[in-house]
């Protein structure tokens, strides 16, 4: 795929669909004071068919991201509340 554009242009669906899930996360959190170990706890039965990677890296931080190769991915940062435009591991 190429690539043209701001990113929050180029994956605008992607993204839309990537903050319905970090609601369900955030939403979860608060709920039940911890982060949900898969997207199965957030409601999400067939996580495994998304295009979006969900990983818990502690008790208060998780990664978010979608896409499958080097400048055609983004992370939500958790932290700074935004999609940036790369693959970041757990801190």
């Amino acid at each position: 795929m190429s690539l043209f554009g701001p990113e929050e242009f180029v994956w605008r669906d992607e993204i839309r669909e990537g903050q319905e899930l970090v609601v369900k996360v955030e939403t979860f959190h608060q709920e039940n004071h911890r982060l949900p170990e898969s997207l199965e706890e957030v409601g999400i039965r067939d996580a495994d068919s998304l295009r979006f990677n969900y990983e818990k890296c502690n008790n208060s931080e998780y990664l978010l991201s979608f896409g499958t190769t080097l400048g055609e991915s983004m992370t939500y940062n958790p932290t700074k509340r935004k999609w940036e435009p790369f693959n970041r591991p757990c801190p």
